[in-house]
């Protein structure tokens, strides 16, 4: 049984990269840039410039929630909802990260970085090479 903390969900951006299945078997880099608008501990929003095909599966990657995988359970403006894929032991290590972030992003703690972050007007972008 999943604790209560499998409820926690975090709304706001952080930039992270995802991978499509259909495109892992291609040559090149099929890695996609993305932004998370929520996350918990069963499904991720994100806005993304290839969407992916609905129930392909899904690898994303965000810095302080790890990588997670599931599949593409439908199509939101300018990006994909997914459902996570995993047992109830690591939905509760997921929504204790969302848990431990979400704590650290609305209690005001610093960032110790000389310089301060900015996120880009225009985040989504899409890079077609000459094959296509």
């Amino acid at each position: 049984m999943a604790s209560k903390l499998a409820d926690v969900r975090f709304i706001g951006p952080v930039m992270g990269r995802y991978a499509l299945e259909s495109r892992m078997r291609r040559k090149g880099v099929q890695i996609f840039a993305c932004r998370l608008q929520s996350i918990s501990a069963r499904q991720v929003i994100a806005s993304a410039p290839v969407p992916g095909r609905i129930d392909e599966g899904i690898t994303v990657h965000f810095h302080p929630f790890g990588t997670v995988r599931g599949v593409v359970a439908r199509h939101v403006e300018g990006g994909f909802a997914m459902d996570i894929a995993c047992d109830d032991d690591g939905r509760d290590r997921l929504a204790a990260k969302i848990d431990w972030y979400k704590k650290r992003t609305f209690a005001g703690v610093t960032d110790k970085r000389q310089h301060r972050r900015f996120m880009p007007s225009e985040p989504r972008s899409a890079l077609v090479l000459s094959d296509g």
